[in-house]
């Protein structure tokens, strides 16, 4: 299994780089698409695995809400 604190900070990180788009809606769901397409199975497998067991709580605000958006495109996160 792939560090999954290390995940979380690149997920943040994405989230950071799409929070300074206007829409904040369409930010999320570029932050989640960002991880289908650039993020190896593996990687996107072992994320969600730690949320499901940890929760969302080390997430910024905006990957939260990208969770919805992975949820539908991936149908991997369940929270």
């Amino acid at each position: 299994m792939m560090n999954p604190h290390h995940l979380i900070k690149m997920a943040n990180a994405i989230g950071d780089f799409f929070s300074s788009m206007p829409d904040r809606e369409q930010a999320a769901r570029d932050a989640a698409s960002h991880i289908k397409r650039f993020w190896e199975k593996r990687m996107q497998q072992s994320f969600f695995d730690y949320i499901k067991e940890h929760g969302d709580e080390e997430l910024k605000p905006i990957m939260k809400h990208a969770l919805t958006f992975m949820n539908e495109e991936l149908g991997a996160y369940h929270g």
